[in-house]
């Protein structure tokens, strides 16, 4: 892997972290914690938040659990006094509606069905020096 990879993840403040600082706070300490590489994200409910984060410097605006209805318009009105952020659509995504969710101004869309409903695959990494030989693995299957 990347070792430098996990330098260039966005930092994420969710609607959680959101009851405990206020946004332009959050936004403050996380490019203070994170430097200047790395992308801040915030979860927004509302436009009202959206914008607040935009204009506090947040890289990331994830419109999560918005209608397709809801999410077209508060997008285009956050692109118009913020142009440089990047907007995510996230939350009630599914293969089925995805295409509702395709706009001009959604940079990103997140299906958390992709990794909700992945299979779990129990492996071990643990170094063994015994020479006894181990089975084939090359039928494995997941």
């Amino acid at each position: 892997t990347d070792s430098e990879s996990f330098w260039h993840k966005p930092i994420t403040w969710t609607a959680d972290d959101l009851t405990v600082f206020a946004i332009p706070q959050a936004v403050h300490n996380a490019r203070r914690v994170g430097g200047f590489a790395l992308k801040v994200e915030v979860e927004c409910g509302s436009l009202e938040e959206a914008l607040e984060a935009s204009g506090c410097g947040a890289d990331i605006i994830m419109l999560d659990n918005f209608a397709p209805e809801d999410l077209h318009p508060t997008a285009s009105t956050i692109k118009a006094s913020f142009p440089h952020v990047t907007i995510e659509a996230s939350g009630g995504i599914t293969e089925q509606n995805v295409a509702r969710f395709v706009g001009p101004n959604i940079d990103v869309i997140s299906l958390g069905c992709l990794t909700q409903s992945a299979k779990v695959v129990d492996f071990s990494l643990k170094i063994s020096r015994d020479q006894t030989p181990k089975p084939s693995l090359r039928n494995f299957v997941f």
